[in-house]
């Protein structure tokens, strides 16, 4: 039989001390306060772990470093991805990771100084650049880009992309670290997917630049080598070798917009650059106005050769018009005269007469008297006018009488 220990009220009915019961009632606190704790770090777990995915993000969710599936759309079933517009739960850290990443939205990188001098900005334009046109290019310090017929280019080139698969972008490429600065000083430098695409931009630049001309180069565009006719865009034969690095590695991304924000010649020729870009300027100055005047003469002459061509269509029609309805009558009077020649000489003198005789305005007609003499009387001074009803009479001429 095993021994209990009883415990005895004490003896003749003493109350407990009061250490005793200040001690109690400290243990009563203590119990009180750590189930208030517990249920105030139950309530942190619980809304501690809810989040939202922004617009333009999206999110993977990691437990105990392993990916997470759930179920958003019945119809899709399970995806690892959390998209935009949701609310989610996840136990806190360390037990859960949310990694949320920007999704459905431009992003961007650009070539900075890969290809651009330590000094010397834009100069091309600048009226004057003797105080920049002396310094070196060195190489290793000085970013450049060679041409297809070897002359040196300092451009800067940006790139707009969007991420279309999460997973694959933070998986396999993604990392916002950067590397230890090495013990020489030299500065950090950036890894992960930006990185990558930033030297998957600078590679197709070289490669594309590679196979241009420096003419081209300046213009942006030249005549595609394959179709005469055609035209081809730098940045659109930059853009496509950036698709196809981007093919090649899977990475997630869509390249969506390549730009040439910088483009000048080394600064030891920007003199001899300026005159060949003002040369070009002047000539799209001059063919330009060459296509205004021309805009303006060639419809201004076409209308002109119009206007004389419908003349001379209408003349034509016209002379053709009146040499057929004279033919027509020579032929009519020919086939009179034929049978009878005689009353047609009669009409056709008649009819000179007449036409004679309608441009004169003043006519004598004189014939004979029975003996044959002809008498002509002309009346050699004009009718004096006839006077009307009240009007003065003429006044006399030649000197007034004694």
């Amino acid at each position: 039989m095993s021994a209990e220990t009883v415990h005895t009220p004490p003896q003749g009915g003493e109350a407990p001390g009061a250490g005793v019961q200040a001690l109690v009632r400290m243990f009563h606190v203590l119990f009180l306060c750590l189930r208030v704790l517990i249920i105030v770090i139950f309530v942190w777990m619980v809304f501690s772990g809810v989040f939202r995915v922004e617009d333009g993000k999206e999110a993977l969710l990691f437990r105990f470093g392993q990916l997470q599936s759930r179920v958003i759309d019945p119809a899709k079933g399970p995806t690892a991805v959390l998209t935009s517009g949701h609310w989610y739960w996840a136990w806190p850290y360390p037990v859960d990771y949310v990694r949320k990443v920007p999704a459905q939205q431009a992003l961007s990188v650009s070539t900075d100084a890969i290809f651009w001098p330590r000094v010397n900005p834009n100069q091309i334009e600048t009226p004057d650049p003797a105080a920049v046109e002396n310094l070196p290019l060195v190489p290793g310090q000085d970013g450049y880009m060679l041409t297809g017929d070897t002359n040196i280019m300092h451009t800067v080139w940006t790139l707009t992309y969007r991420v279309r698969d999460a997973k694959r972008y933070y998986l396999a490429f993604y990392d916002d670290s950067e590397s230890p600065a090495t013990s020489s000083g030299s500065r950090p430098v950036e890894r992960g997917n930006a990185a990558i695409i930033r030297n998957i931009l600078a590679n197709a630049a070289l490669a594309e630049l590679s196979t241009w001309g420096v003419e081209d180069v300046l213009r942006s565009s030249r005549t595609s080598p394959t179709d005469p006719e055609a035209k081809e865009l730098l940045t659109d034969n930059v853009r496509r070798r950036v698709e196809e690095h981007l093919a090649r590695l899977d990475m997630g991304v869509e390249a969506q917009l390549v730009n040439l924000v910088e483009i000048q010649p080394p600064t030891a020729t920007l003199a001899a650059f300026r005159k060949v870009s003002d040369a070009a300027t002047e000539q799209r100055q001059l063919l330009e106005d060459a296509d205004t005047y021309a805009a303006q003469v060639v419809p201004a002459a076409e209308g002109h050769a119009y206007r004389i061509i419908d003349e001379a269509k209408a003349y034509r029609t016209r002379i053709v018009e009146s040499v057929q309805a004279d033919s027509a009558y020579f032929l009519t009077v020919l086939a009179e005269y034929r049978k009878n020649p005689e009353t047609m000489l009669v009409a056709l003198y008649t009819d000179a007469i007449r036409d004679v005789l309608r441009q004169v305005e003043t006519k004598y007609v004189i014939r004979a008297d029975a003996e044959g003499r002809q008498e002509i009387r002309l009346q050699l001074g004009p009718e004096p006018p006839k006077l009307g009803r009240g009007a003065p009479p003429p006044a006399a001429s030649g000197p007034p009488g004694p």
